[in-house]
């Protein structure tokens, strides 16, 4: 499980806490989707189907992570309120260049 700190939180001093680990990571690219309601393990396999069928319909990314899960709403919030998403680590893939044949600079002799 993971939870994200906004702007606003990125100056305080946030610390570990039991089972709670808290990290700076780089700047990633993300392919996600949007959840609304409780938090469970069935909505989040509903919308994960929906998440990679979006990626096999752009070949022009490539996942380098699972999908995961990103709460965003307290437990404390009714369940039909809470937002969620799922999250999937992407790269571009790199697209090869078409070899030319390279091109003599000595004229033909033929």
């Amino acid at each position: 499980m993971r939870f994200f700190v906004g702007r606003k939180d990125q100056a305080k001093q946030l610390k570990p806490d039991e089972g709670v680990e808290v990290k700076n990571i780089a700047r990633l690219t993300v392919a996600s989707i949007g959840i609304r309601g409780s938090y469970s393990q069935e909505r989040f396999q509903r919308y994960e189907q929906k998440l990679l069928a979006w990626l096999a319909e752009h070949p022009e990314y490539e996942a380098v992570s699972p999908p995961y899960a990103v709460y965003w709403s307290s437990p404390l919030i009714p369940g039909l309120f809470k937002r969620s998403e799922i999250h999937v680590n992407l790269k571009k893939k790199t697209v090869k260049k078409k070899e030319t044949p390279s091109k003599s600079r000595e004229p033909d002799k033929s």
